[in-house]
């Protein structure tokens, strides 16, 4: 089944379990003759809305040299909206390993656990990777008054302050009967 495909009888039967104890160490989840990490975001913890770029790496095994395909990256079992869309792996370090990014943003914050799942095609099998948490805090950004900002909204409330004084005062001098 993984790289025997004509084989039979006890002989396949030996080839299985020897293919199987050779990937057994190295395969994910989904996969035989793959591996797929995340392997990092270009900002964790990111905040609220802010864009960062998740990188994944498929590696394949020593079987194959050559790879296609796309990775999905998920959050649950939710694609991520990705910018480009469609991650299709490209080849770094001569062919070794295979790598495909994700730019996007979140919209809640607290940790995100997040996956990448190698879909193939072809003689690479998918694999999915093993968790990898993106923390997002709530934003930062707030928008302050500053030093004049405070100085001015004090002496608004002041201003407002005095005028309802000032009207009680004259209501209570000129009483109505």
């Amino acid at each position: 089944m993984i790289a025997f495909r004509n084989l039979s009888g006890p002989l396949a039967a030996l080839a299985m379990v020897c293919a199987l104890t050779t990937v057994a160490g190295s395969a994910t989840a989904g996969g035989i003759n793959t591996t797929t990490a995340i392997t990092g975001s270009t900002v964790n913890p990111s905040d609220i809305g802010q864009n960062t770029t998740l990188t994944a790496t498929v590696t394949p095994l020593t079987f194959y040299a050559s790879c296609s395909g796309t990775v999905a990256f998920l959050k649950a079992t939710t694609p991520l909206v990705c910018s480009p869309a469609g991650q299709t792996i490209s080849t770094s370090n001569g062919g070794a390993t295979y790598t495909a990014t994700c730019t996007t943003s979140f919209s809640a914050s607290g940790p995100q656990s997040l996956t990448a799942r190698y879909l193939g095609p072809g003689a690479c099998y998918p694999s999915l990777s093993a968790a990898f948490t993106q923390n997002v805090n709530v934003s930062a950004n707030v928008p302050t008054l500053g030093g004049w900002g405070l100085f001015l909204l004090i002496g608004l409330m002041l201003g407002v302050g005095l005028i309802v004084m000032s009207r009680r005062n004259r209501a209570s001098a000129f009483p109505t009967t």
